[in-house]
């Protein structure tokens, strides 16, 4: 974190704390949640958990990811190892299943530092994870965004106040990681096991057997305990952001009406201007250097007394 942020919530940190670390088991399988903000991927990830399928959290989120250096350096410090680990290599030495088991949540945002840390990422299985109420997300996205409380338990830090333009914007980025995923995805020629949240929440048993079966192990050996474990996310639900997915669709559909932009739409009379090319700008000053070449125009008669005498026999070197 920053210098002068405030101290991070308990439950944030509860994530880097050593009592979530598995003993040392080596990597046989390695599986990535392909996710959005607010799509239940922190809820799934913690059913995989109790499973003994992996704990993927969002270990190459640029603030965890950092905190995850630090912790590689402490440890070769204490053991006196010439250099740490990288980042993703220590949290795999410490949060590898005992099945071995490697799992970690991935924002499409967060692609970049995934590939940038995981040496064979074509080597790992993919799970993509959406939610079928992309409105009911975005109003959760910006619901979070104005509060700070991103997963169950976290204090509220901020007042949540209804904001079309905020919803808009997070339904606009939560499609465009989408978009990103299945084009990623299908470019690398990759057959993710797609899962709905809305189907997680409603059949968690079986999502999770699904996962098992997918990395082909056997499902029986992963079954939900009855008990879950103590650092697990809890609903979020309040009726209030109902309430703003109605209003927001109420509003969109008088924007609509008005011929005004909403999200996945933009009128052509509001789109800005493309600017011309430079090959256009170039070829019009050409043009008008060739015509000045063809029609000098009127001979201007010189005003005496103006302008440098040129007489030769008046110039003095």
């Amino acid at each position: 974190m920053s210098m002068g942020a405030p101290e991070a919530p308990a439950v944030w940190e509860a994530q880097f704390e050593r009592a979530e670390d598995f003993p040392p088991t080596p990597v046989r399988h390695r599986l990535v949640l392909c996710s959005t903000p607010r799509c239940g991927s922190h809820y799934l990830g913690h059913r995989l958990r109790a499973a003994g399928l992996g704990y993927p959290l969002e270990y190459v989120n640029a603030a965890n990811l950092m905190r995850w250096r630090t912790r590689a350096a402490g440890e070769a410090a204490q053991i006196g190892a010439p250099a740490p680990l990288s980042p993703l290599d220590h949290v795999k030495r410490h949060r590898t299943a005992p099945g071995g088991i490697f799992a970690i949540k991935v924002h499409h945002n967060q692609l970049a530092a995934f590939l940038a840390e995981e040496p064979d990422p074509l080597g790992c299985r993919f799970v993509l994870i959406e939610r079928d109420d992309m409105l009911a997300q975005a109003v959760s996205y910006a619901w979070a965004a104005q509060t700070g409380a991103w997963i169950s338990g976290m204090a509220e830090t901020g007042t949540p106040r209804y904001d079309r333009t905020l919803i808009a914007e997070k339904l606009e980025a939560i499609a465009a990681g989408r978009a990103g995923w299945r084009a990623f995805l299908a470019a690398n020629a990759i057959r993710p096991l797609s899962l709905s949240f809305e189907h997680v929440r409603a059949e968690p048993a079986a999502a999770v057997a699904a996962i098992a079966a997918y990395l082909g192990l056997d499902p029986s050996a992963h079954r939900l305990p009855d008990t879950e474990h103590g650092f697990a996310p809890r609903a979020q639900s309040d009726g209030r952001k109902r309430d703003w997915a109605q209003r927001f669709v109420e509003q969109t559909a008088e924007a609509l009406s008005a011929g005004q932009a909403v999200p996945g739409h933009t009128p052509q009379h509001a789109r800005p201007a493309k600017p011309r090319s430079l090959q256009r700008v170039v070829g019009r000053v050409m043009r008008r250097i060739r015509r000045r070449k063809t029609d000098p125009g009127p001979t201007r008669t010189p005003h005496p007394g103006r302008g440098r005498n040129t007489d030769p026999q008046t110039e003095t070197s």
